[in-house]
């Protein structure tokens, strides 16, 4: 494997012919794109301008990262951001009158690599007369479209092409029975004559600022330039799946267009291979992000000899976002299957229930009286009412006013799991995260690597140096994307002597090549892929997580630690916590900690601090203080105050005693 230093100095030879495209067949009328699609609104033709067809997209003139910083004000046309094309067909097709090359112009765009580049893919362009498909390299095109905000989906996949491209002398990855490079192999080793290999084109078209232009124009936009992409590029055969609301744009154009697209979304609802057989999910399901947490209170109820049924288990969650439904309703039917005492509180966050003219997620009081409901307030003797609850909250920006007001209720959960704790607000909230509980996808602790890199982070790690951000989790997704297809067709081709890939993935076979993807079990650095008939991931499972201190996570790395103000320190004990990753079992590097300091009993010679409930930012961290000079608790407890001293006893000056010393007259 290549390390990530490695990797930085190898740049400039990895770096792939980036052409754009020229004359194309035409695919598409002037006015609109072909296919059962809604003729176009006035505003998503305005945002075309004069882009008829894909052929008509021009180079975009920002890098990946500069077009993920546009603001509502920041008006963009649709634009080419990468055609990665170290190919050359029979006949050079691409050399008359192709448009400007961007290699040609920047080192400094990451959209390309330095025009000094000596890799077989260059030295092919040079020579249009050299044709790497009479030296039997096919080449199959991968086509995405995003919108400006996501360079996360579509950056990982440049690196990938480039290095599959690069690898066998700059012939691509090995395909066929007498190849080298086949899938036992692996992807980078070389191949012998009569061997046949592939090459990747790479089209991503970024569709415009949805921030500027709002999603619904945003899609009509999206759907005509990929569709219009997909019908002009003759070997399209794959669509890398857009992010966010666009995942859905992309579905209309696979089926229209019977062509995979693998896509970037987690809900389960997302995939019906009844309706659509071409939508597949590299992601893991969503709706197994909280099982973990869940899981974890089961086994200590066990351990303790306690029934479910005496266990609370409360759930809060939005209903406006298939997201937040049903990942949290995943939680509460697993929790009700097992038996735990369960309460569900779904709400509209678009609605006004007092209709006051505020939205319900930003009506503090609204959220409020939702928090009530999670953990209601003490009663009067500062006696939380019933058990400490287990709470999973499905929220997002109202989450500051849920914890906010659980505090002042005096709640103190048995644990919290919260969509927010493997997101920013994670991190921008330091005194409040630790011990919350939460999960995603991937997790920088994964172990697992390919034949480029020895993880998930050494990817990001290469993009910082490649595109000028560190990347999250969805970079690292886009980057197995292309590795994962190249899999598939090594794995599909593995038996033939002289594979025909333009044939093979024609209109007439390629039924045989969607059904293979639904058989097909690989490694890729994501972690296994495989699927379900839902036509869902179901290699592995998904990151749980939980923030807990750096002592007890066995990962140096230091990613994912939250910092106050520079020093490492949180709360009053200078303790640094991290997001350790707990689940799947083979990929954790801590365990979950369970129940919450905050709800755990304290020891003898301590009390519930009261104040500390209210007051600390930490709700799941410990409540205790050490029993005031002349007051003891002899046991562990959740009082909430200590005893005094009887008369004619003392403890002698001391603090935290568990005692009262008889005291001579």
């Amino acid at each position: 494997m290549i390390q990530p230093a490695m990797m930085m100095s190898m740049a400039p030879l990895l770096a792939p012919i980036i052409l754009l495209m020229s004359a194309l067949p035409s695919g598409l009328a002037s006015d609109g794109a072909a296919g059962p699609y809604p003729p176009l609104s006035d505003a998503a033709s305005a945002v075309l301008g004069d882009v008829r067809s894909f052929a008509d997209l021009r180079p975009c003139e920002a890098t990946s990262a500069e077009l993920a910083r546009y603001g509502p004000d920041d008006a963009l046309a649709p634009c080419l951001l990468y055609d990665i094309r170290d190919y050359v067909p029979a006949g050079g097709e691409e050399s008359p009158g192709r448009r400007r090359d961007q290699a040609d112009e920047a080192r400094e765009d990451d959209r390309v690599e330095s025009g000094d580049s000596t890799t077989s893919g260059r030295a092919a362009a040079a020579d249009p007369a050299r044709s790497l498909e009479s030296e039997g390299t096919a080449e199959v095109a991968l086509v995405q479209v995003t919108p400006s905000n996501c360079n996360n989906h579509r950056d990982g996949a440049v690196t990938s092409v480039r290095l599959l491209n690069s690898s066998n002398a700059g012939r691509g990855f090995g395909i066929g029975y007498r190849s080298a490079g086949g899938v036992s192999s692996g992807l980078a080793l070389g191949r012998e004559e009569g061997d046949r290999s592939v090459k990747f084109r790479l089209v991503s078209i970024v569709g415009g600022n949805p921030a500027n232009v709002g999603n619904d124009v945003f899609t009509e936009v999206h759907v005509f330039l990929l569709d219009s992409a997909i019908r002009q590029i003759g070997n399209a055969a794959f669509i890398l799946g857009s992010c966010s609301f666009a995942s859905s744009a992309d579905k209309p154009v696979a089926l229209e267009n019977r062509k995979v697209v693998l896509s970037q979304v987690g809900p389960p609802g997302f995939y019906d291979p009844a309706s659509n057989p071409y939508v597949f999910g590299i992601h893991v399901n969503s709706d197994t992000y909280p099982l973990p947490a869940l899981s974890a209170l089961t086994f200590r109820l066990q351990a303790e000899g306690r029934a479910t049924s005496t266990q609370q288990v409360r759930a809060l969650y939005r209903d406006r976002s298939e997201f937040f439904k049903s990942t949290c309703e995943s939680a509460v039917n697993a929790a009700t299957e097992r038996g735990f005492d369960v309460t569900a509180i779904e709400y509209n966050p678009d609605g006004d229930d007092d209709g006051d003219g505020v939205p319900n997620s930003q009506d503090d009081e609204h959220v409020r009286a939702l928090a009530d409901r999670l953990c209601p307030p003490s009663d009067g003797d500062g006696t939380a009412r019933g058990t400490h609850p287990a709470i999973f909250a499905c929220v997002n920006q109202e989450v500051d006013v849920v914890i906010g007001r659980l505090r002042e209720n005096g709640c103190r959960p048995v644990s919290a799991w919260f969509t927010t704790a493997t997101w920013g607000w994670a991190t921008a909230n330091p005194e409040t995260i630790p011990y919350f509980q939460g999960g995603g996808q991937w997790h920088e602790n994964f172990k697992y690597g390919d034949e480029f890199f020895v993880t998930g982070q050494a990817v990001l790690d290469y993009g910082l140096e490649e595109y000028g951000y560190l990347g999250n989790y969805d970079h690292v997704v886009s980057y197995a994307m292309p590795m994962f297809l190249a899999k598939l067709l090594q794995s599909y081709f593995r038996v033939q002597d002289s594979p025909d890939v333009a044939a093979s993935l024609g209109d007439g076979n390629y039924e045989i090549i969607r059904r293979h993807l639904m058989n097909i079990n690989v490694d890729t650095i994501f972690g296994p892929v495989s699927f379900n008939e839902y036509q869902r991931n179901i290699g592995r499972g998904a990151a749980g997580t939980q923030w807990i201190p750096a002592s007890s996570v066995s990962s140096s790395s230091s990613r994912g630690e939250n910092e106050d103000g520079g020093e490492g320190e949180t709360m009053d004990e200078a303790t640094v916590f991290k997001q350790g990753c707990v689940s799947p079992l083979d990929q954790a590097n801590t365990a979950i900690v369970i129940p919450s300091p905050s709800s755990s009993d304290c020891d003898a010679g301590s009390y519930v601090n009261g104040t500390s409930i209210e007051s600390e930012p930490a709700l799941l961290a410990t409540k205790c203080a050490a029993c005031s000079v002349d007051t003891f608790t002899a046991l562990p407890s959740s009082e909430m105050q200590c005893a005094a001293c009887p008369e004619g006893s003392s403890t002698m000056d001391e603090s935290g005693s568990t005692r009262g010393v008889t005291v001579e007259q």
